[in-house]
């Protein structure tokens, strides 16, 4: 055991900020990271969801979750040893909850870990780790997620009171100082200081990288089944398109209010932007989230007939390489359709977070009677 762990989840702009490359530090990932491309190497894998989750084939983040679970040599956390995965390790929850008996509910010990990376911070507490890092973890983006967030919080807060050193590279504590930086408004360089900070050239070039090895390999289906090295390259090119997307949306998002902010400056000498915008744009990227969505599972049905299609044609036949062509054709409206998921994912995101970022500064400013006194004015 090293003095510094690292937990890293996969919110995809934060996650990146570590380097996979140190070695002064234990690492911990989640669920299905460990076979992801932006994973370098880990020292344990948390999958704490029950068997039916993690044995599904249809798993939609890791479709071979479970072929995965059951070669690899990584420690894998989970709520049993299972004889099937020869890496599980029984995670120890009762050990865990006992090492806490002085915080109490109504007399009784608090007992709440309300997801992975709040047992992998207790876990953490427990086996005496001096340093504690952690990236990828932001628990903002829906209603679960923010329930979650709470009670992260909460344990950053227990590891922070034994006395460990705790660096989360996150937006997680963002809020204002309440009654001394009360905030109902967004300054106009907040859209340009998160402009600056945002960069694709890396995501792109995965992107594109990727998308092109799944084509060239889509091409040997003229000789032969290639099915199972087909799959995982599309799988990569959709996870790709997904994180290059979510960039960009919070890319798109941050220039159209600048832009907007720049018209009202013209017109006024001064802007403001309300949170009920914020929250109209969030609402309305949910609504096209689960418009994309569809387009999505429709797109993934059209695939698999064009895919059986080429494998019942002759090999190297006429016929083949036109169904080939239809084929990667496919694969391409998929990817671009995943690509359009993350943008709009990554745009109503963000509405999420300047949401955010206004409640704490209204409450710090006084409440909602604040916000409105200085609308009017």
């Amino acid at each position: 055991m090293k003095d510094t762990l690292v937990i890293v989840g996969s919110y995809p702009q934060t996650r990146g900020l570590f380097d996979f490359k140190r070695e002064d530090c234990d690492i911990w990932v989640f669920n299905e990271a460990m076979s992801q491309e932006w994973v370098k190497r880990a020292d344990a894998v948390f999958q704490l969801h029950i068997p039916t989750i993690w044995r599904n084939p249809k798993n939609r983040n890791d479709p071979k979750h479970y072929e995965w679970l059951k070669s690899t040599n990584v420690p894998v956390f989970m709520q049993e040893m299972y004889g099937d995965i020869p890496a599980s390790v029984e995670f120890p929850k009762d050990k865990i909850l006992r090492d806490f008996p002085n915080a109490k509910q109504n007399g009784e010990p608090i007992r709440e870990v309300a997801c992975s990376p709040a047992w992998a911070l207790a876990y953490a507490i427990y086996l005496g780790y001096p340093k504690i890092e952690i990236y990828g973890v932001e628990l903002a983006s829906n209603t679960e997620y923010a329930y979650q967030q709470g009670n992260f919080k909460y344990w950053l807060g227990v590891a922070v009171g034994k006395g460990i050193d705790v660096n989360i590279h996150s937006q997680m504590f963002n809020a204002p100082l309440y009654g001394y930086e009360g905030e109902v408004f967004i300054p106009y360089e907040t859209f340009s200081d998160r402009l600056a900070e945002l960069k694709t050239d890396e995501l792109a070039e995965k992107y594109g990288a990727s998308v092109k090895v799944m084509l060239l390999e889509t091409d040997k289906i003229m000789q032969g089944d290639n099915t199972d090295k087909i799959l995982p390259l599309v799988q990569e090119a959709v996870n790709s398109a997904t994180a290059l997307g979510e960039v960009d949306g919070v890319i798109q998002e941050n220039e159209r209010y600048k832009n907007k902010a720049d018209e009202m400056i013209q017109t006024d000498d001064k802007f403001v932007f309300s949170r009920q915008e914020f929250e109209h744009a969030a609402a309305t990227r949910k609504n096209e989230l689960e418009n994309i969505s569809k387009i999505i599972f429709a797109t993934k049905g059209q695939l698999e007939i064009y895919h059986n299609s080429v494998l019942l044609a002759a090999k190297d036949s006429p016929k083949r390489r036109k169904l080939t062509e239809a084929l990667k054709a496919k694969q391409v409206d998929l990817i671009r359709a995943h690509n359009a998921f993350g943008i709009i994912r990554g745009a109503m995101n963000e509405n999420y977070q300047y949401m955010a970022r206004l409640d704490a500064g209204i409450k710090a400013a006084g409440g909602v009677k604040s916000e409105e006194a200085i609308l009017q004015s």
